[in-house]
């Protein structure tokens, strides 16, 4: 049986004491609804990465980056300021999770190996972030940021919950969420960019995962605690019908976008 490691860093302002968190109280709907990455992401990220060095794994939520990362590295450290997903992640051999906020990490200089960032960037003070970034990398160390799209099922199911994502919950995305994608951001000061393919998250699943899904957005939460109803009320009765028997399986599709970049060497 693997043991969970969890260390708490204290915050040092009050400011990151109280970051913008939109996931704490979705956490566990979070960690069950989310789709998995693929593994040849990992093995990819493997192939840049000289010897075996401690990996941090920034903004893991609940460590579904991290528990890939362990399938190729020996340490890897998973930090979040979210104490709630944190608490729920699953123990994995060779992770080690932390509580601590993206622009305060507690490594050394130049002891950590690959920085991974999965769908978390808007969330940061990029400044401040990209600093820490260069201080704790290994000379020619790799940071590895990623984002991922809007699911595909099919075109008439697309359109549906393209309607209910933009024009239903448009006024209920935090402003951060609207610049998730990775391909927008700026390498840091002097970083190499690495070639990025293109690989895509798939899952199987029921339609009750599918609204699952839908229903662990933090804008899905921010409707329903504004209007007091359920917004997915009047999307599935619009998608069921495109589905068909609920307890028939679908494959599901999200392409990913990466950014990935190697500190220089001298």
């Amino acid at each position: 049986m693997v043991s969970k490691s969890v260390t708490q860093a204290a915050p040092t302002s009050p400011n990151e004491a109280a970051f913008k968190d939109f996931f704490s109280e979705q956490a566990a709907v979070y960690q069950q609804f989310r789709p998995q990455y693929p593994a040849a992401l990992f093995e990819y990220l493997r192939s840049w990465v000289t010897g075996d060095p401690p990996v941090w794994d920034c903004a893991t939520g609940n460590g579904q980056a991290a528990q890939g990362l362990a399938t190729c590295f020996s340490t890897v450290i998973a930090t979040d300021a979210s104490a709630a997903q944190i608490n729920l992640a699953k123990a994995c051999a060779g992770v080690i999770y932390q509580v601590c906020p993206a622009e305060h990490p507690p490594f050394r200089d130049q002891s950590i190996g690959l920085i991974t960032v999965a769908e978390a960037m808007h969330w940061f003070d990029l400044l401040r972030f990209y600093a820490e970034v260069a201080r704790v990398l290994q000379p020619g160390g790799v940071l590895a940021c990623w984002s991922y799209g809007h699911c595909h099922v099919s075109d008439t199911m697309d359109a549906v919950i393209h309607t209910y994502r933009q024009t239903t919950l448009q006024d209920y995305w935090p402003t951060e969420a609207k610049q998730a994608d990775v391909t927008h951001y700026p390498l840091p000061s002097g970083f190499e960019a690495i070639p990025s393919p293109t690989f895509y998250m798939q899952a199987e699943w029921r339609f009750e995962q599918l609204m699952g899904y839908l229903y662990s957005w933090s804008a899905t939460r921010r409707y329903q605690l504004a209007r007091h109803h359920n917004p997915l009320d009047a999307v599935e009765q619009a998608l069921l019908p495109l589905w068909g028997d609920a307890h028939q399986s679908r494959m599901i599709q999200w392409p990913m976008q990466l950014r990935i970049s190697k500190k220089p060497v001298h």
